[in-house]
C-alpha cells in the first residue's frame, strides 16, 4: 500500500502523515483536537509518526465499518482483542467482515509479496528476542498479563454498551506500553453516544419500557 509513497520525498510523506494523524484526532474529537494535541502522549505521537491515532480511529469507526478492524489487526495485531466486543454482542456479521476483510488483505499482499511477510515475522521474533532497550521508557507489564484483563474490559463494555471501555482495553492491548502508545486513550473522551454504531445494544444495556397501567 505504501510502495507509491516512495515517489514522493521523505518531508513530504511526513507532512501528509502528520495531516493523517490530525485529521484522525478531529474526525474522533472535533472541538477538543487542540486540547489533546496539548497532551504529553500525543503530542509524542505526532512527533514519533506512529501508527497508534490511526489505531484509534479505525477502533472508532469500526463499530460501523468493520472491516476498519483489518488496519488494527494487520499493524499491531495485539489490540485485536477487541473483536471480541461482536461476539458477546452477537453482532457475527460484523465479527465476519472484520475477519474476512483482514485474511483476504493478507492473502493477496502475500500472492504479491511473499517475501515481505518473511521479513515481517522475522522482525517480530528477533524483537520478542531482543526485548526492550534497558532504560527505555515505557509501562513494564508483560503482554502476557494484560491481555486477558483488556479481553474482561472488553466484554464489559460490550455488555454496558460503552465503547469507550473498548478503548481502554485497546490501548492496554499494544504490544509494548510506550508512552506514545497512551494517545489512543483520546477514545476515553469521546461520549459514548458520538461513537459510530451499526449494531443493536447488548442486552444487559436494554432498559424495560413503563407501561400505564389502568386502575381496576
Amino acid at each position: 500500500m505504501f510502495l507509491p509513497f516512495q515517489l514522493l520525498p521523505w518531508d513530504v510523506f511526513r507532512l501528509l502523515w502528520l495531516g493523517l494523524q490530525v485529521g484522525a484526532l478531529w474526525i474522533m474529537l472535533r472541538g477538543w483536537t487542540l486540547a489533546a494535541v496539548a497532551m504529553y502522549p500525543v503530542a509524542l505521537e505526532l512527533a514519533f509518526g506512529n501508527t497508534n491515532l490511526l489505531l484509534a480511529l479505525a477502533i472508532y469507526a469500526g463499530l460501523r465499518y468493520a472491516m476498519a478492524w483489518a488496519w488494527v489487526l494487520l499493524t499491531k495485531l495485539t489490540p485485536g482483542i477487541g473483536l471480541l466486543w461482536f461476539a458477546v454482542r452477537g453482532e457475527w456479521r460484523a465479527l465476519a467482515l472484520a475477519l474476512g476483510s483482514t485474511l483476504s488483505i493478507a492473502f493477496v499482499s502475500w500472492l504479491v509479496r511473499p517475501d515481505l511477510w518473511a521479513q515481517w515475522v522475522a522482525m517480530l521474533w528477533a524483537n520478542a528476542q531482543l526485548g526492550v532497550e534497558p532504560g527505555a521508557l515505557y509501562v513494564p507489564i508483560p503482554l502476557g498479563l494484560r491481555l486477558p484483563v483488556a479481553a474482561l474490559l472488553v466484554l464489559w463494555g460490550g455488555r454496558r454498551d460503552d465503547p469507550r471501555w473498548l478503548g481502554l482495553a485497546c490501548t492496554k492491548a499494544l504490544p509494548t506500553l510506550w508512552p506514545s502508545g497512551l494517545s489512543m486513550l483520546v477514545l476515553l473522551a469521546v461520549p459514548p453516544h458520538r461513537w459510530p454504531r451499526s449494531g443493536t445494544p447488548a442486552p444487559s444495556a436494554l432498559r424495560p419500557s413503563l407501561r400505564l397501567r389502568r386502575d381496576p
